[in-house]
């Protein structure tokens, strides 16, 4: 747990942090047994476990910033399709959702899975989070994840994203999916635009730009995976992690089996930061960018599906991920510096 942590709260029970679903730091209102936010807008009931493990389980914020259409909500079912398994991932591993809203978001998911439908398109309101408890992972430990689904319109213009731009600023680490395939076919847009709006946004919020994380993940990489470098095209064809959990074999990844790993998720980040500024239109005007601003730059490559859904939007296989858990190891790790 983080030093600011440790002194912000002195007891087992803290009367005064920040609220999951606002964002706002607030005293609690309490009754017996349960947990308000203060704050006169929200006002949500706080879940009882989020309160009460917060100094043994340390929340972690995830949220994927992206154009409309390249992937961030169907990412983001398939990475809790994994996280739901991850007792097969690590020995002891385990996961429970805090509140209903988040059991609800997963069931409908899971309906939506199996009569082959892809989620909708998200509200471009301010979303509702996830809240989960994932605890026993190796090398990471215990985390509460805290994760929001963002419509993509609020990346389109500076001032869409400001007033709906408090996930920026709470987290620490930010997921930027683009997939290169879509990418011509979102007219005037590059890759340089999302960094020009984050930055912007945090900006005009006041927020710190220097010391945080952003993982550009190019999603939907089954598309064009012959435009990826061979080496990133045999590291994402050789993932069978979803191939094995979801048979429930029991894999027991050991911390010294994440640390190899995060080594290969190293190298396979350098090699698509080669392949961002040879390949992708305003590439190295994004990592220049983020270098001036002093800002923590890694790369990652996934494919939440495996291949293309139909005209329908309709799953024409069964999903098969590659590469999904590599940007949530990925905020993991970052959130460790």
């Amino acid at each position: 747990m983080s030093g600011f942590l440790k002194t912000l709260f002195g007891s087992s029970t803290p009367q005064y942090l920040a609220c999951p679903f606002c964002l706002t730091r607030q005293s609690l209102r309490q009754t017996p047994g349960r947990y308000f936010c203060t704050y006169q807008e929200c006002a949500k009931e706080i879940p009882l476990a989020y309160v009460r493990e917060i100094q043994q389980v340390e929340p972690i914020s995830v949220h994927a910033v992206g154009f409309t259409y390249h992937g961030k909500s169907v990412y983001l079912s398939s990475l809790i399709d994994h996280l739901e398994l991850m007792a097969y991932l690590w020995n002891g591993g385990n996961l429970r959702n805090l509140n209903q809203s988040s059991l609800d978001y997963v069931r409908e998911h899971r309906r939506m899975i199996s009569q082959g439908d892809l989620p909708v398109p998200t509200s471009p309101d301010f979303p509702v989070p996830v809240i989960m408890h994932l605890k026993g992972m190796a090398k990471w430990q215990n985390k509460c994840l805290v994760m929001y689904d963002t419509a993509g319109e609020n990346f389109a213009k500076i001032e869409t994203t400001s007033s709906n731009g408090r996930f920026v600023a709470h987290a620490q680490t930010s997921l930027f999916l683009v997939s290169l395939k879509d990418l011509p076919d979102t007219p005037g847009f590059r890759i340089s635009d999302l960094f020009d709006v984050y930055l912007a946004t945090l900006d005009q919020l006041g927020s710190t730009v220097a010391g945080r994380n952003v993982i550009v993940v190019y999603t939907k990489a089954d598309l064009f995976w012959e435009r990826l470098p061979d080496a990133v095209s045999r590291y994402l064809l050789a993932d069978n992690l979803w191939e094995s959990i979801r048979q429930f074999k029991r894999l027991g990844l050991s911390d010294a089996d994440m640390r190899q790993y995060v080594q290969h998720m190293r190298d396979i980040s350098d090699a698509l930061r080669d392949f961002t500024i040879q390949s992708v239109e305003s590439g190295l005007n994004l990592i220049n960018s983020a270098q001036e601003r002093q800002i923590n730059l890694q790369f990652a490559v996934n494919s939440a599906l495996g291949s293309a859904p139909g005209s329908d939007n309709r799953l024409t296989a069964p999903p098969s991920p590659r590469r999904v858990l590599d940007p949530f190891f990925w905020t993991l790790e970052l959130s460790r510096s």
